[in-house]
C-alpha cells in the first residue's frame, strides 16, 4: 500500500487539512459526529496476561484486536460540503487505550475519493486510490489517544463505488508510544561528540532498519535487502517467529527513523526512560515471498516503494561461509527507539539455542554483547559482519541489560538455498538472474537502479589459464548523466585490469582486459561505472587454472648419443595436464622435426 509522509503532501492538501484541524478537530467538532464507542477493557490485566506469555520465538504483543463489522453503508453519516464533495464520518472509541490503529479488510477507494484519520492532535492522510491493492485490505499507522475519527471525502457521482470496511479496531495496552528499554542500550544517534564514534561507521546500515507491527498487535524489527539488480525493489527480512504468513503480510506496517532525537548515554536514566521518536514514516501492506523455519528467516515485499522521506538504504549482505571477525545488531527493543549494538568477537556457528558450535550449524551464535543488547522487540533485526553486510537476523535469546547471555541469528548463508524452492530460499529473490553471486554490498535509496542504469557483461564468468590478456565485453547503460568512469575492485593485487576507454560515453562499450596473473583458483571481479551522480555495479566470476608443471624427460636422456631406434620415452609432468605434445627432433633449435603427436 502507498505510504504518507504527514508534511510531505500537497499544499492544497495541506491547507485543506490545516482547516479540517481548526473546525474538526476542536471537542465540539468530535461531538458532532456520530460514535461508536467499544466496551472497556482493562489494560493492567492485559499487560499482566501478555508478560506472562513472552518467551522465545514468540513476538512480543502490544495491543488486542476488537473485531467489528463497519462500513461506509451500515455506520456514521453523509453529508455535503460543497456542490461537487460529499464527506462521510464515523468516531471511533475503545476506551483507556493509550493508541489506536485501524484494519479495513476491505479498502476500494475511487479516483476521486480521499481518506483520513483524524485524533485531537493530528491528522494522518490522505490517503487516496493510490492505497488499493489486490487484496484489498488497508493497515493504518498508529494513532495516539483512545479515539479516531474517520473521514471520507469524494465525489457524489462516486459515492456508490465506494468500498470502506473496518474489521479491526486495535486496542493499545502497554503505551507503545511511551515505550522503554534497558539503560544499557546505545540510541543509534549517539557519534564522535557523545564519545562513539564507532557508530559513525554504520550510517548507511543503520537506515536500512525499520520497526514493524503485524496485525495491528504484534511487534518485530526487520530491515531491507539489495538485490542483484540493486533496483531497490523492497524486499524486507525479519524472523519468521514474527508470525508473518501469507494472510498476515497485508497487515504489516513499517516505521522508518523511528529514532530518539539525541544521544542518550548507556546506563543512564535518560536511557532507561522513553525517547521522543515519532511514526510518521511508514509504509503499509506487503507481500510474502520466503520463509525458512530451521533458520527463523521471512522475506517481504513491501506493497509499493519505500517512501522518500525514509532514506532508506538496503542492506548489502553475504551468503558464504566466511567466519564474520565482529557483529552489529541495529534494532527496536521493546519496540523502543532504534538502538545499535557491538560484539567485537566474531559469532560462532551452531544450532539453534545450543551453546555448542557446530560447522553445519543453522545460525550465529553471539555470546555476549560487548556495547548494548537485544530485547523483546528486536526480534528479525540484522546481524551485520564487519563489512557492514548482513548474515543472519535475530532469532532470539536471553541476553538483556544485566548479563552476559546469548544470541541465536538465523545464518543468511543457509536461508540461501533454505529447503531449495522459491517459497523457502533466498536466492530466487536477491538473485532472481541466478547469476551465482553470494556477496553484495548495500545500495543507497536514491541510486537505485534502472536497466538504462546499468553495466553489464556478456558472460557472468570466465574460465583461463590466462597465459595472455583476456577480454571482457561491457556495455554502459544509455541513461548516465555524464562521461562514465569505469574501476574494477575484488581482484587479488597481482592482477592488472585494464579498459579500451577510460571514461566512456553512456550507451558505449568497451572492452576490459585482464592481463597475465599468477594467481589460481575462483575469484569475483565488480566493474563499477560512476558518472559523479549515479553508479552501477555488475561482477563477473573468474576462475584461474594453473599451468601445468614442467616437463622432466628421464629416459632417455635429452640429446643422448647412440639411442635405440625403438626408444621408450618416459617423462615426469605437474599434475594439471590433461594432453601432452610430443615432438622428436635432430637439432637443438627443432627446426627438423621427425614427429609430433598429441597424447594423453
Amino acid at each position: 500500500m502507498k505510504i504518507y509522509y504527514f508534511i510531505l503532501i500537497t499544499l492544497f492538501v495541506i491547507s485543506n487539512v490545516t482547516a479540517q484541524k481548526q473546525h474538526r478537530l476542536t471537542d465540539e467538532g468530535f461531538q458532532e459526529v456520530p460514535i461508536v464507542t467499544l466496551p472497556p477493557l482493562d489494560n493492567n490485566k492485559l499487560l499482566t496476561e501478555e508478560l506472562s506469555k513472552r518467551v522465545i520465538n514468540r513476538p512480543p504483543h502490544f495491543a488486542v484486536s476488537r473485531n467489528t463489522s463497519i462500513s461506509t453503508v451500515t455506520h456514521g453519516q453523509w453529508d455535503s460540503l460543497t456542490a461537487n464533495l460529499m464527506r462521510w464520518q464515523l468516531r471511533i472509541k475503545s476506551p483507556q487505550a493509550f493508541s489506536l490503529n485501524l484494519g479495513f479488510s476491505i479498502y476500494e477507494m475511487p479516483p476521486s475519493g480521499q481518506l483520513f484519520l483524524h485524533t485531537p492532535n493530528e491528522t494522518s492522510g490522505p490517503f487516496s486510490p493510490n492505497d488499493n491493492e489486490s487484496h484489498e485490505q488497508f493497515w493504518s499507522p498508529i494513532l495516539p489517544g483512545d479515539e479516531v475519527l474517520i473521514e471520507v471525502r469524494i465525489a457524489p457521482e462516486e459515492k456508490n463505488l465506494l468500498r470502506l470496511k473496518l474489521d479491526f479496531i486495535n486496542h493499545d495496552f502497554t503505551n507503545i508510544l511511551n515505550a522503554n528499554s534497558g539503560d544499557c542500550n546505545l540510541d543509534v544517534i549517539c557519534g564522535a561528540s557523545d564519545n562513539w564514534n564507532q557508530v559513525d561507521n554504520y550510517r548507511d546500515i543503520i537506515r536500512s532498519v525499520g520497526l514493524i507491527t503485524i496485525n495491528g498487535t504484534g511487534l518485530c524489527t526487520g530491515f531491507l535487502v539489495n538485490n542483484h539488480g540493486q533496483d531497490c525493489r523492497p524486499y524486507f527480512m525479519t524472523a519468521d517467529h514474527c508470525e508473518i504468513g501469507i494472510l498476515d503480510a497485508p497487515s504489516v506496517v513499517v516505521y522508518w527513523n523511528y529514532e530518539n532525537s539525541f544521544c542518550r548515554q548507556p546506563g543512564s536514566e535518560e536511557s532507561g526512560n522513553p525517547g521522543d521518536g515519532m511514526f510518521t514514516i511508514f509504509n503499509s501492506g506487503a507481500i510474502l515471498r520466503a520463509n525458512y523455519q530451521p533458520t527463523d528467516m521471512t522475506l517481504l515485499e513491501l506493497d509499493d516503494p519505500v517512501i522518500a522521506a525514509a532514506n532508506a538504504f538496503f542492506a548489502g549482505w553475504d551468503a558464504t561461509n566466511q567466519a564474520p571477525q565482529s557483529a552489529i545488531a541495529i534494532h527496536h527493543p521493546a519496540a523502543e527507539e532504534k538502538r545499535i549494538s557491538f560484539e567485537n568477537q566474531g559469532p560462532l556457528i551452531s544450532a539453534a539455542f545450543d551453546n555448542n558450535p557446530t560447522p553445519e550449524g543453522t545460525h550465529l551464535l553471539v555470546l555476549d554483547w560487548d556495547t548494548g543488547t537485544t530485547e523483546q522487540g528486536s526480534s528479525g533485526c540484522p546481524l551485520f559482519d564487519q563489512n557492514k553486510r548482513a548474515i543472519g537476523q535475530l532469532h532470539g535469546g536471553n541476553a538483556a541489560c544485566g548479563n552476559d547471555e546469548p544470541d541465536w541469528f538465523g545464518r543468511l548463508s543457509v536461508s540461501w538455498t533454505g529447503n531449495n524452492t522459491p517459497e523457502s530460499r533466498l536466492s530466487d529473490w536477491l538473485d532472481p538472474e541466478n547469476t551465482g553471486i553470494l556477496i553484495l554490498d548495500g545500495r543507497e535509496q536514491g541510486l537505485c537502479l534502472s536497466s538504462d542504469f546499468a553495466i553489464s557483461t556478456a558472460q557472468d564468468s570466465y574460465e583461463n589459464c590466462f597465459t595472455a590478456p583476456t577480454n571482457i565485453a561491457l556495455t554502459i547503460g544509455t541513461a548516465f548523466s555524464n562521461d562514465v568512469t569505469l574501476s574494477a575492485t575484488g581482484n587479488p593485487s597481482s592482477t592488472t585490469i585494464s579498459f579500451s576507454q577510460n571514461p566512456v560515453s553512456p550507451g558505449a562499450n568497451v572492452l576490459a582486459t585482464i592481463d597475465h596473473v599468477d594467481f589460481t583458483g575462483n575469484y569475483t571481479l565488480y566493474f563499477l561505472a560512476d558518472d559523479g551522480i549515479n553508479q552501477s555495479e555488475t561482477l563477473v566470476d573468474i576462475q584461474v587454472t594453473d599451468l601445468p608443471g614442467a616437463i622432466n624427460l628421464s629416459a632417455p636422456t635429452n640429446q643422448n648419443d647412440d639411442v635405440s631406434i625403438t626408444p621408450s620415452f618416459n617423462w615426469t609432468s605437474g599434475e594439471f595436464a590433461d594432453v601432452y605434445v610430443f615432438i622428436l627432433a635432430t637439432d637443438p633449435s627443432f627446426s627438423n622435426i621427425i614427429t609430433d603427436e598429441t597424447l594423453t
